[in-house]
């Protein structure tokens, strides 16, 4: 093999691992997903956190019944889905989440409608929807 073809192969040698280079970091710049810095906390000034003390049987939402396009009857998963249905058939109120927290040991000692028991349910929503919310006994977490 000749200098001259052993200079082609060394050229074209590193044109593919200069091309290989690059494209692996274009590849990783594209795909590496965006991460959000762990120590900045993006707050949106629209939303809100609101909280619910759950009653034994006298919730808003309690006895609700949600019916598909065809006014059959439907059963939802959990209470929450139920209180989103109501809160959006009723208040026009979109929750954006909605989690179940709570203990039935810090319940009341009664089994009144009234009682409280133990677990709370806290929503996202927009701010301008607090008001409503109050009127059936959500509480604004601050």
């Amino acid at each position: 093999m000749g200098p001259k073809k052993r200079k082609y192969i060394s050229l074209i040698f590193v044109a593919l691992l200069f091309g290989t280079i690059l494209v692996s970091v274009l590849f990783l710049i594209v795909l590496k997903p965006i991460e959000k810095d762990k120590d900045s906390t993006e707050v949106n000034e629209n939303v809100i956190q609101m909280r619910y003390d759950l009653t034994q049987c006298a919730d808003p939402w309690d006895g609700y019944e949600v019916y598909d396009d065809e006014r059959r009857l439907m059963k939802l998963d959990t209470e929450n889905d139920y209180m989103e249905a109501f809160l959006k058939s009723t208040y026009n109120i979109e929750v954006i989440s909605s989690d179940i927290y709570g203990n039935s040991a810090d319940g009341d000692a009664c089994e009144a409608c009234t009682c409280l028991t133990g677990f709370y349910t806290i929503v996202e929503v927009a701010k301008g929807d607090s008001k409503r919310l109050k009127a059936i006994n959500f509480k604004i977490i601050k």
